[in-house]
């Protein structure tokens, strides 16, 4: 019978070549980061392949390895790291609310015309639209909001301010409110 080669000693390239594995990322079980997770493992992408293709290999990896295990980074960074392997998120937030018809017994939800929503609101193409829309449609100051989760009112002047916001505070406010929240991801279109 033949001695098996120790793989230290085989040179890299004669390694087999292997696809990341596809449970990689069970050891994350973050709920804020929940929807990065679901992209990579849809695309078979385990860190050290998102940091080869990303284009800097040990930095990228690493910065998304350790976002992953703090389960929690800023929206701008999670749009800047999906980017580099060609995508982009959106996100939305509501609360769905349980109406009665005045001549039926049933309750059906219902969410706010697109109309009615421009009306409360108008898009500024700022990333934290999504929350101002949020706030109008349930008549949430800065400082009730502040208070509902924990923060203070200057802290979410910062937030619009600056444009940007954690995204375990996306999932404060959607605790504390019930809302729903959905990350949509979408390639990035090539120009």
């Amino acid at each position: 019978m033949e001695p098996t080669q120790n793989t230290a000693e085989r040179p890299r390239s004669a390694l087999p070549q292997t696809e990341p594995r596809k449970g990689f990322y069970d050891q994350y079980r973050g709920k804020n980061l929940k929807f990065i997770i679901d992209l990579l493992t849809a695309l078979n992408i385990g860190p050290q392949e998102f940091g080869t293709i990303a284009g800097q290999r040990n930095n990228y990896s690493t910065q998304l390895r350790s976002s992953l295990i703090a389960d929690d980074m800023k929206l701008s960074k999670a749009r800047r790291l999906l980017s580099y392997i060609g995508y982009d998120v959106t996100v939305k937030m509501y609360i769905e609310r349980k109406v009665t018809a005045p001549d039926e017994t049933d309750n059906v939800l219902v969410h706010l015309p697109e109309k009615l929503k421009l009306e409360l609101v108008k898009d500024d193409g700022k990333q934290l639209f999504f929350l101002k829309e949020f706030m109008a449609e349930n008549k949430l100051s800065q400082q009730k909001l502040a208070e509902a989760i924990g923060v203070t009112q200057p802290c979410i002047k910062q937030w619009f301010k600056g444009d940007d916001i954690r995204i375990s505070y996306i999932t404060r406010i959607k605790e504390t409110y019930g809302a729903k929240v959905e990350y949509t991801i979408v390639p990035l279109e090539k120009v």
